[in-house]
């Protein structure tokens, strides 16, 4: 079925023209819509964040005649000026980033945001997501997940970026640039510790690759690799209820497992909180969160 044609599908009576947010495959250009390609076939203009990769696309598809203009970070406010003249002339324009929907980790919003504050017609043109099909593909709950862009690149701003999602429950989804990702995993791994993830790279690619496992495990394999092509971290969200049915010690809370270990082995915190953690696949930092809040930090060192 076929999108109205221009003429038709106008909604504004002002003559503006409209900015349609194209969705573009993230590997596979097989996986472009329909609607995608209608679009940007009828319109004169296309907003790119590279012009290399969309002439590749718009070749694939024998699209031509097309004016490309630059759209990326860093020239987002001085290009967006021009973009909107030419909406506010009647033209049309196309805005797509290099992969997937722009304003979702990719240059796009000002322009979006900008537009909207003018009363400029803005059409989405959805398709694929990275997030959404790494998300897909981890086998982690997809009901309720929280999705958070790319890592913070310092690894102290990381380290606090991630501490406090530590206790979020939903699943969460971030992006990472493959020559970051040794470091993010093993700030990953010292914050989630045997947390189940997946990561995705090259999605929908012939060297398409979900590796599953332990926070702790992922980090240590992909310590030294070299990894190609932009990557999705899947992690586990965080649940407490299991721990405190697992195994023979089902009848003990935490806190006092904890505590009758510490006494009747005469072991400290630091060794307790060690041997809980393999007892009950308990993560260590919520073994010492739950230790602090019983009151057990100073009984022994």
């Amino acid at each position: 079925m076929k999108v109205p044609s221009k003429k038709r599908g106008k909604t504004n009576t002002n003559g503006a023209g409209e900015l349609y947010v194209v969705s573009t495959p993230i590997g596979n250009m097989e996986d472009i819509t329909l609607r995608a390609l209608d679009t940007l076939r009828r319109v004169g203009v296309i907003a790119c964040e590279d012009t290399r990769r969309i002439r590749k696309l718009l070749s694939h598809y024998k699209i031509h005649g097309k004016e490309l203009i630059s759209y990326y970070r860093g020239v987002e406010e001085g290009k967006s000026s021009r973009l909107l003249r030419l909406l506010e002339q009647g033209q049309d324009i196309a805005l797509v980033s290099d992969a997937g929907t722009p304003g979702v980790a990719d240059p796009g919003l000002v322009l979006i945001r900008q537009a909207r504050d003018l009363s400029l017609p803005v059409r989405v043109v959805p398709g694929p997501c990275a997030a959404l099909a790494a998300l897909t593909a981890s086998a982690l709950p997809a009901d309720n997940f929280l999705f958070l862009g790319f890592l913070p690149r310092n690894k102290k701003t990381r380290r606090a970026f991630l501490s406090p999602l530590r206790w979020e429950k939903r699943t969460l989804a971030f992006y990472e640039a493959p020559h970051r990702l040794g470091a993010s995993l093993a700030d990953i791994a010292a914050a989630f510790g045997r947390r189940r993830m997946a990561i995705a790279r090259e999605l929908t690619k012939l060297n398409e690759e979900v590796l599953w496992g332990r926070a702790y495990e992922l980090a240590e394999k992909l310590r030294s690799h070299k990894i190609r092509g932009e990557v999705t971290i899947i992690l586990e969200g965080y649940a407490e209820t299991p721990w405190e049915v697992k195994g023979s010690w089902s009848g003990y809370s935490l806190a006092a497992h904890l505590e009758k270990v510490m006494q009747e082995e005469d072991l400290s915190l630091s060794r307790a909180v060690e041997k809980i953690e393999q007892l009950r696949d308990v993560p260590k930092e919520v073994l010492y969160k739950i230790a602090k809040e019983s009151g057990l930090e100073g009984k022994r060192k």
